[in-house]
């Protein structure tokens, strides 16, 4: 009788971790992580409204679409996921990445300001202001690659895999000075967004 009844204890224990464990995983899915700030206006998105072409590899005269955080902002750009699409089909083989810089003193120029509506309030119908400045052409410094996030072509014509939305989480924080932008290995011609939240700087 004692084996039997030390058996169901040790059952009705896992049953009660499993409970709470599937109870937390439920609650921590992600599918809420933003959405208190989002409702406070905090959190923003940029998008190209036209096929623009993304320069090729990391040249600093940069056009396609570069969300910056200028030198003398007061927060921090969280991002929060990505998407590019093709508009035309590539000549040959190229990568996109995220490619990104910073500089403490040197803002990015902004050459072509993201044509209107320009950044978007995620809360739909806010018209709450951030800091960040986003461009479909800029002068960018210190270009480095970030993260590949979609394979080479296999044809003109045919592409590895499409990069739909990708969610970052908060792998990729944007201080004051830095910038992230999409970028591809030769030149493509699509549509791009990035989105962020802007966290105050403590």
């Amino acid at each position: 009788k004692g084996l039997l009844f030390q058996a169901q204890e040790q059952q009705e224990a896992l049953d009660l971790i499993e409970t709470k464990l599937g109870s937390l995983l439920t609650a921590n899915d992600g599918a809420d992580d933003y959405l208190a700030d989002v409702l406070a206006g905090n959190v923003f998105e940029a998008h190209n409204v036209a096929a623009q072409a993304v320069s090729a590899a990391l040249t600093t005269t940069y056009t396609g679409l570069c969300v910056s955080n200028p030198v003398a902002s007061q927060v921090n750009l969280v991002i929060i996921g990505v998407n590019y699409a093709l508009s035309v089909a590539p000549a040959g083989i190229a990568s996109l990445h995220l490619i990104s810089g910073f500089s403490e003193t040197t803002d990015v120029t902004h050459g072509t300001p993201l044509a209107a509506p320009g950044i978007q309030n995620c809360k739909v119908g806010s018209s709450a202001s951030g800091s960040a400045k986003a461009d479909s052409a800029a002068t960018t410094v210190n270009p480095t690659y970030r993260r590949a996030m979609g394979s080479g072509f296999t044809a003109g014509a045919l592409y590895g895999t499409t990069p739909s939305w990708i969610r970052l989480r908060p792998v990729i924080v944007v201080p004051p000075g830095g910038w992230v932008a999409w970028g591809a290995l030769t030149a493509v011609t699509g549509l791009g967004s990035i989105a962020w939240k802007e966290k105050p700087i403590a």
